[in-house]
């Protein structure tokens, strides 16, 4: 994702240029209606994102159910994105301490994903579908690689392919989700005050700090909550999320809060111009699948629209000999990274 194309700069520009130059014109690459509302993944220039306007993403956004979308074969041939897998979180999700802080706020994960719908469903060649959830949470894949359906959540890619600073968080049962794979958080949100640091009485806590702040969920009989003085940082509303299934690299999350896109709406009605918020998506040393992949993850506000999504850059090196990267095609032989040990 992150090597170097070559160490000559006129080499570097023009085969990092080659990777997005057929994506030159705009290009719809799914669609899909929700209340009234058109919803477009429109890929344009360099930019992969989804479209729609703000009330979808801050007013009517009751009775949305996350769906896989898979994009148009000319758009799967421009990056390594093959699908949307779009969901609204309207209290949010862990980390969360049910006082404001981590990842408690209504929010939105776009998944982009490098697989298919018919790949990733009950009973596909990456069934995302099927693992053992025992906790309170039924979508909550127990972090356990010792169970037959969870041993694919929780087989990890190979170092090389992993975006830097990315890592595996095991707090509140862990982040292998059913239909999403397994999220890694970043280094930035897990730095001083991000969404992902536990304190107890503003000292970093430890391993178990996230247990405190569990237990200060509202009760479900009469809402009484107990302050044990954990605390998550406050987040800014929005973060790079990276996942992975099986030692593959599957989707790279743009993820971002309402309140976030409401600001920037309201910025941009009294500015009269657009409003961005961009960010630098972690790179790896080596990516699985040549392609254009995300650079950086944006959201932006224009006009009552909302765009939000990555922009691309093809930063892969291509074989002398077959004109493939080490893993151009996720079916090729086995289907699995060096990491699985079935390559």
């Amino acid at each position: 994702m992150s090597s170097m194309c070559y160490s000559s700069m006129v080499v570097l520009i023009g085969l990092c240029l080659v990777g997005i130059s057929s994506a030159s014109k705009s290009m719809e690459c799914a669609s899909f209606s929700h209340a009234g509302h058109h919803v477009k993944v429109i890929l344009d220039k360099d930019e992969l994102f989804v479209q729609a306007s703000a009330d979808f993403f801050t007013v009517d956004v009751d009775g949305y159910d996350g769906q896989y979308v898979d994009f148009s074969e000319e758009c799967q041939k421009k990056s390594i994105y093959k699908m949307l897998f779009m969901e609204y979180n309207p209290f949010g999700h862990p980390t969360a301490d049910f006082y404001g802080g981590g990842y408690g706020q209504p929010h939105w994960d776009v998944h982009l994903f490098t697989l298919t719908k018919e790949q990733v469903v009950a009973g596909g060649e990456y069934d995302l579908a099927t693992c053992t959830a025992s906790g309170p949470v039924p979508i909550v894949c127990d972090p356990n690689p010792e169970i037959p359906e969870n041993k694919r959540f929780y087989t990890l890619p190979e170092d090389k392919y992993v975006p830097a600073g990315m890592y595996v968080d095991y707090s509140f049962g862990g982040h292998a989700i059913k239909e999403h794979g397994l999220h890694w958080l970043s280094a930035e949100d897990s730095g001083p005050n991000g969404p992902a640091t536990c304190t107890i009485n503003g000292e970093i806590g430890g391993p178990d700090c996230w247990v405190s702040c569990a237990m200060q969920a509202p009760s479900p009989v009469d809402g009484s909550q107990v302050d044990n003085g954990c605390r998550y940082g406050m987040w800014d509303g929005l973060s790079a999320v990276y996942l992975s299934f099986d030692g593959l690299t599957i989707s790279h999350e743009p993820m971002f809060t309402v309140g976030l896109v409401n600001k920037l709406n309201t910025d941009a009605e009294g500015k009269k111009k657009v409003q961005r918020v961009e960010k630098p998506f972690p790179q790896s040393e080596k990516q699985q699948e040549e392609g254009a992949h995300a650079k950086d993850l944006f959201v932006e506000v224009e006009s009552g629209m909302v765009r939000v999504g990555v922009v691309l850059h093809d930063t892969s090196e291509k074989s002398t000999k077959s004109g493939k990267s080490e893993k151009s095609s996720k079916s090729e032989k086995s289907g699995k990274s060096d990491k699985s040990g079935k390559s």
